[in-house]
């Protein structure tokens, strides 16, 4: 109703507030891994090169931060919110069913049931791409060197399945839901008729110009 749609718009923007700054706060750390060093090169020129500094090679710091911390922020937390969120979504819905007597309501139902699964899909999306780069925190937390080709090979293909998690979502939700495909469509549609109807008004000034 109104009231909770007015408690939903006044603690979201504050969530959404307190997950920026602790994104921010997490992050800002990462600035004090390198420093840059003047060296002076044969040829009598000043380079700087990139040097990690005493936190970066710090034990702590790579077991605490790059170690516990990474995994809990990146894997564990989110795929516990997300599990949580998925069992409470499967939850009402359930609950919804059985009260429902309208047979309109109960074919409606079933079509809101593949949310959830869009959802499930989107947490093994989101797990798959990121254990890479969580195992490679781990072997580095743990010591553990499998030769420096192995490392960048693994370091390169972790960076890859984040970038692709970041947009092989669209392609589920293109796959998984007929109300998505139709708004991405109209989005499309009216991009097309805006830039004809923009192309058609430079050409007709253009020719008016000559």
């Amino acid at each position: 109703g109104p009231a909770a749609f007015g408690s939903r718009s006044t603690w979201a923007p504050r969530v959404l507030a307190c997950v920026v700054v602790s994104v921010a706060a997490y992050n800002i750390v990462q600035f004090g891994d390198l420093e840059a060093v003047e060296c002076l090169h044969p040829d009598n020129y000043t380079l700087y090169e990139l040097c990690p500094t005493e936190l970066r090679v710090s034990e702590t710091y790579i077991v605490v931060y790059k170690g516990y911390m990474y995994a809990l922020s990146m894997a564990f937390i989110p795929f516990i919110l997300l599990t949580i969120l998925t069992f409470g979504i499967v939850y009402l819905l359930r609950k919804k069913q059985e009260k429902s007597k309208k047979v309109l309501c109960e074919c409606e139902e079933k079509d809101d049931q593949g949310s959830p699964v869009v959802l499930l899909l989107v947490i093994v999306l989101f797990l798959a791409c990121n254990v890479t780069s969580l195992l490679v925190n781990v072997f580095e937390m743990l010591k553990i060197r499998l030769g420096p080709a192995a490392d960048a090979i693994l370091i390169d293909f972790g960076n890859f399945l984040v970038v692709v998690n970041a947009t092989a979502n669209f392609f589920v939700y293109w796959g998984s839901s007929l109300e998505y495909k139709t708004a991405v469509r109209g989005l499309f549609r009216k991009y097309l008729t805006r830039r004809k109807a923009i192309d058609l008004s430079t050409t007709q000034a253009s020719v008016e110009y000559v």
